[in-house]
């Protein structure tokens, strides 16, 4: 059974990574720096990074195994 993977991610989600995206390019939502940011905003992003350091850990492992 395989299932589309953003069939399992929330619309208010899918606005985080969209969000991730752009900030990985050098984009912020508002203007000025990243204090100037909202904190929902800044928190969101550290769990998404973290996310992805996770996930790249774990490939890295299985590659080496």
């Amino acid at each position: 059974m395989s299932r589309c993977p953003r069939a399992l991610v929330t619309e208010k989600s899918f606005e985080y990574l969209n969000a991730y995206f752009f900030f990985e390019k050098g984009y912020l939502p508002n203007p000025g720096g990243w204090m100037d940011q909202p904190v929902k905003f800044i928190e969101s992003i550290m769990v998404i990074a973290r996310e992805f350091i996770k996930v790249g850990k774990k490939d890295a492992d299985k590659q080496r195994a």
